[in-house]
């Protein structure tokens, strides 16, 4: 790339410039943009935790009927395991909840880093050998 890139005249390098910095910004919102989503789709958790707590309720609405006479214990054992099955459902909610966070911030340096510094890491240095050696042989190739 880089006999390629010192062919070239300053226009078509400053055209490759603009090419370049549009990538990355077209990849840096890319990667903005999808770790928003799944940061919002982390909001399912919120709500399965919610759904756990309603459910721990309704376990906790019915332990008066254990109580009440000629009932038996039945009841009771129905209430324990509604309240446990809430428990687990809220602890489901907020651990998926912290997982899809994660997930959004992986994600989204990945998607935005991942095609940035690929083109980058090829484009620069002979870019940067260009500036040199332009600037090494009098300043014949103004503005690089």
């Amino acid at each position: 790339m880089n006999s390629a890139l010192q062919s070239l005249d300053t226009s078509m390098v400053r055209i490759l410039d603009g090419l370049m910095a549009a990538w990355v910004v077209l990849w840096l919102v890319v990667g903005v943009w999808v770790g928003q989503s799944l940061w919002e789709l982390s909001r399912i958790g919120e709500t399965i935790v919610s759904s756990g707590q309603a459910i721990d309720q309704s376990g906790s609405a019915l332990q008066p009927i254990a109580e009440l006479p000629l009932v038996g214990e039945a009841p009771g054992r129905l209430a324990d395991q509604i309240r446990a099955t809430g428990a687990r459902i809220a602890v489901s909610g907020h651990e998926l909840q912290v997982q899809m966070r994660r997930l959004s911030l992986l994600l989204g340096l990945a998607v935005a880093l991942i095609p940035a510094t690929t083109v980058l890491a090829s484009y620069l240095p002979a870019r940067l050998v260009r500036r040199r050696t332009a600037g090494s042989s009098g300043g014949s190739r103004k503005g690089e």
